[in-house]
This record gives structure tokens, C-alpha cells and sequence, in this order.
């Protein structure tokens, strides 16, 4: 399974213009959209072909964008097309980009 999982600081301000931000790109390719609990956003795949492309659009678009960086602390890329267990194929993007692990 593809998915991003997102979750936006509690000291935020701006909280829901950052997840309307979000869900207009995500959103606007058919990727299905979750909230665990903790806030957490995960954006998942549609099992399309395209949607793989898709995520590398989007993360790369993100990386550099000061109101996405400096208002989230965690960004975990999920990408285990043939295995089902999650862990095995994932990447803290968050530490990829900030060298600042995501929080659990």
C-alpha cells in the first residue's frame, strides 16, 4: 500500500488552512483521505497506476514549502506495494528533508 501519514503540530495556529491545503492537492487526484485519532492525516492509494507518481508530485512539492515544514511533525512515507506489513517499507520524510525525526 502507498500512503502518506501527516500530522500537523498542536502549536499550529493555522491548523485547518494547512489541512485544507493539503486535501486540495491530494484530494484532487482521488486519494482517499483518513484521520487516526492523534490527528494524524494519512493520504492512501486508490490502487491506481498513476498513483505512485502522484505521491512523488506531491512530496516533492512539499519539501521546500515553509508552511508545510515548519508547522508538522511527522511525515511518514509508506510504500509496500507486495508486502503487507507497513514497517518494513517506510521513510520518515520529515528527517529525510530536516534531519528532525517524526514523532510518533
Amino acid at each position: 500500500m502507498l500512503k502518506l501519514e501527516i500530522r500537523i503540530r498542536n502549536s499550529c495556529k493555522d491548523i485547518k488552512s494547512i489541512e485544507a491545503r493539503l486535501d486540495k492537492g491530494f484530494l484532487k487526484y482521488g486519494l482517499i483521505k483518513e484521520v487516526y485519532p492523534d490527528g494524524t492525516i494519512c493520504y492512501k492509494s486508490t490502487n491506481s497506476k498513476k498513483d505512485y507518481a502522484v505521491f512523488g508530485k506531491l512530496i516533492y512539492a512539499l519539501h521546500n514549502k515553509e508552511w508545510f515544514i515548519l508547522n508538522v511533525d511527522k511525515w511518514l512515507w509508506y510504500n509496500s506495494d507486495y508486502n503487507k506489513d507497513d514497517s518494513d517499507c517506510f521513510e520518515d520524510l520529515l528527517f529525510h528533508y530536516t534531519k528532525v525525526e517524526s514523532k510518533a
